[in-house]
């Protein structure tokens, strides 16, 4: 391959990366289809045009104005084939107002997130997660804490990411950058979380939903990959009157409310920290380390095989492109 071939292959695979991003899923209505559309004075007939919004299912021309109009959702809540009746009507404007209450919610959890980050981040060993106040298992424990910290951090930029348009995906990356900058460990999450929720208010309900849906998915192998395992370690060293608080706590925890069982957990947790010998510190903190490394070496080679096997389709999927426009020439 040529000089100029392989520019011309390197500018396809940029092109080919950022309409991959930009892509909508399949749709139900196609380009021309007669649909009825909700806008903020009611239902009205529309046709569906050549969506130029990545970030909304479809663009619409309202029949009686010829105004365009996006639906956010492929949702009947949205876009229908026939007017709804009364009784539809009061289901939908309820699950809407749900939708809402979740969006809400989801842009509270992240604040509160941050705000937890923070604390963890300048405050004591206990503070930053430990289950005891120094020492090798504090570090441990401070590290595992910082780990899924780190995933969650990397499992919402990927899911998100499926989502955002090139131009977004940009403004995160300054956004990074300019947080690699910044000394303070707090300011510099400041900035990407900040950058983040921006990003967050311009999607589209599905698209939020659709970011959630696969950043759990992604942090529920890491926890079980590396929180069980060091769950299990610590309960390992546990004497058997250590583990009687340990499961009364539990149990205490999963009959309380909700919005009481995290603070539970942790009582428990610090119960039994304070019950811990030195040496049972010391064995608890090299297994969690051991554990961790382990983790680590499989994480980052994952990563390496992922970006070789992406590197190797786009290669391919450019170089067909490259034969077949010269079979055309």
């Amino acid at each position: 391959m040529n000089p100029q071939q392989q520019q011309q292959m390197m500018m396809m695979q940029q092109a080919m990366a950022q309409g991959g991003q930009m892509m909508n899923a399949e749709r139900r209505f196609k380009e021309g289809a007669e649909v009825y559309c909700r806008l903020a004075t009611g239902w009205e007939a529309a046709s569906v045009c050549k969506n130029d919004n990545p970030r909304a299912a479809y663009q619409l021309k309202v029949s009686s104005t010829g105004e365009l109009v996006y639906a956010p959702m492929d949702d009947d809540l949205f876009v229908r084939t026939s007017m709804p009746s009364e009784q539809e009507q009061e289901e939908m404007q309820g699950k809407i107002e749900q939708m809402k209450q979740q969006q809400a919610m989801m842009q509270e959890r992240m604040k509160q997130q941050q705000a937890m980050m923070q604390q963890q981040m300048t405050g004591t060993a206990l503070d930053k997660g430990a289950t005891v106040p120094d020492g090798p298992l504090a570090e441990e424990q401070i590290l595992l804490v910082r780990m899924i910290h780190e995933h969650q951090r990397l499992a919402q930029d990927r899911a998100a990411r499926s989502v955002m348009t090139a131009k977004q995906i940009k403004n995160v990356e300054k956004a990074k950058a300019k947080a690699q900058q910044e000394k303070d460990e707090g300011r510099a999450m400041n900035i990407i979380q900040k950058a983040m929720m921006e990003i967050m208010r311009t999607l589209s309900p599905e698209q939020q939903q659709q970011v959630a849906q696969t950043a759990q998915q992604e942090m529920m192998q890491v926890q079980e990959k590396i929180l069980k395992p060091q769950e299990e370690t610590w309960l390992s060293h546990l004497t058997d009157e250590q583990r009687t608080v340990w499961e009364n706590t539990q149990k205490v925890a999963s009959q309380a409310e909700p919005h009481m069982r995290q603070q539970l957990t942790r009582k428990g947790q610090l119960k039994v920290g304070k019950m811990l010998s030195q040496e049972q510190q010391e064995k608890m903190a090299a297994d969690m380390k051991a554990n961790r490394e382990k983790f680590m070496s499989e994480f980052v080679a994952g990563e390496q095989e992922k970006q070789a096997a992406q590197d190797a389709e786009e290669e391919d999927a450019a170089a067909q492109m490259l034969e077949q426009m010269a079979m055309g020439c």
